[in-house]
């Protein structure tokens, strides 16, 4: 053997070590899906945020929700997250929706700080019906 090949063969295992040491170190993000109603009709056309934690720790995911209401998606880390409920991204950039014409939910869902609906994010898949209460 060569000293070419054996440094051709330190280099492959090094490599390959290399990349099994960084799969093994990805974390998997909590997976969250459900619906969102209030007064039994789906909450369409708006965004559903979860936020966990106070500045400057904040951590927050924003979803769409659909014309069902429902949302798919997932957060960054598992833990207690207060549910926020906002416009849409059309509505915020002065477009035309459901939501802007009708679809109203209480006020105390649009920030984290008045909304009283809280989610324990779990590790793994993580599914929940919401329904908002005046």
């Amino acid at each position: 053997m060569t000293i070419i090949s054996v440094a051709a063969r330190g280099l492959g295992l090094g490599v390959i070590l290399g990349f099994a040491v960084g799969c093994a170190g990805e974390v998997s993000r909590p997976a969250v899906e459900g619906k969102v109603t209030y007064k039994g009709a789906p909450v369409a056309d708006k965004t559903i945020s979860l936020v966990k934690g106070a500045p400057p720790d904040i951590v927050s995911k924003t979803f769409s929700l659909g014309p069902d209401g429902t949302f798919t998606g997932e957060v960054p880390e598992p833990g207690d997250y207060k549910v926020v409920i906002g416009e849409s991204l059309a509505v915020m950039e002065g477009g035309k929706s459901k939501a802007a014409t009708g679809g109203k939910v209480p006020a105390k869902y649009a920030q984290a700080a008045t909304s009283d609906v809280t989610w324990a994010v779990k590790t793994g898949s993580n599914k929940r019906e919401i329904e908002l209460k005046d």
